[in-house]
């Protein structure tokens, strides 16, 4: 048996997927070679990415419009252990089974190929969402350094999906969102964005804010308090969409401010 290591980009998998075809024979394993520890019983693969492998076999796992283009990228990028086989399995359900596989494994390879395109399509849902809740949730703050600053913890990597959006909204500011979970920043100079891997320690202690960034954080609250109706609180809804781990970066959602700023 074989494991397959390739390094860890999309292209990367695809180009697994095409050396696992031309060998005929299915893998124990395809995994990221960086987090790789090893099989006694698999005997190492190592892919080299290849632009025309990966265009090659994605064309063919898009040929039927079962699954589009983009709904396999995105189930890739949710990172979720074994997304490799979910994809290994829906290229079974468009390719069919490598040749070389024997009749006794071939019944129920096929029945979870057949499940493949709706694992891909709620792993793709699941990245649509926590897109739109970093539209709604992202808080800036006044960075001491100059622009503005917002840290959010997404369930994937998804900063490359959500540049555009920001962009668009404050295209004349400079500013920079911290992903802590997958250690990257997102970076805009007021002219072109880029992402940068950031350390991989413990947060710094947050520097005080300036008394206008103070300020407008405190008005914020105020806004949010005067609009609430207790009346109509509805905790089991509220955390439905605003889950407990977007609430600590919410302005809205900490303790009240006082009225003067902080000395210092």
């Amino acid at each position: 048996m074989h494991r397959y290591l390739y390094d860890g980009s999309f292209d990367g998998l695809l180009s697994a997927l095409f050396a696992i075809y031309e060998r005929g024979t299915l893998p124990l394993d395809i995994v990221r070679a960086e987090a790789d520890t090893g099989h006694l019983l698999a005997t190492p693969v190592r892919v080299t990415t290849s632009e025309a492998q990966a265009w090659r076999v994605l064309r063919g796992l898009t040929r039927t419009g079962t699954v589009a283009l983009r709904d396999l990228q995105l189930a890739f990028l949710t990172q979720v252990s074994g997304v490799e086989q979910v994809l290994l399995r829906f290229a079974i359900s468009q390719f069919g089974l490598p040749r070389d596989v024997d009749a006794k494994a071939a019944q129920p390879l096929l029945r979870q190929a057949a499940q493949a395109a709706d694992q891909i399509e709620r792993l793709a849902q699941q990245v649509r969402r926590e897109v739109h809740r970093m539209h709604a949730f992202v808080r800036f703050e006044e960075d001491p350094s100059g622009g503005f600053v917002a840290e959010i913890e997404p369930l994937f990597p998804l900063l490359p999906l959500i540049a555009d959006h920001f962009i668009a909204r404050y295209p004349a500011q400079r500013w920079r969102i911290h992903d802590r979970t997958h250690h990257s920043a997102l970076i805009y100079d007021g002219e072109k964005a880029r992402i940068e891997a950031t350390a991989h320690g413990p947060r710094r202690p947050r520097r005080p804010s300036p008394a206008e960034e103070h300020e407008m954080q405190r008005l914020w609250q105020t806004y949010f308090q005067a609009t609430n109706i207790p009346a109509r609180r509805n905790l089991p809804l509220q955390r439905r969409h605003v889950p407990l781990r977007y609430r600590r970066h919410l302005t809205e959602m900490r303790p009240l401010l006082d009225p003067q700023p902080p000395s210092g």
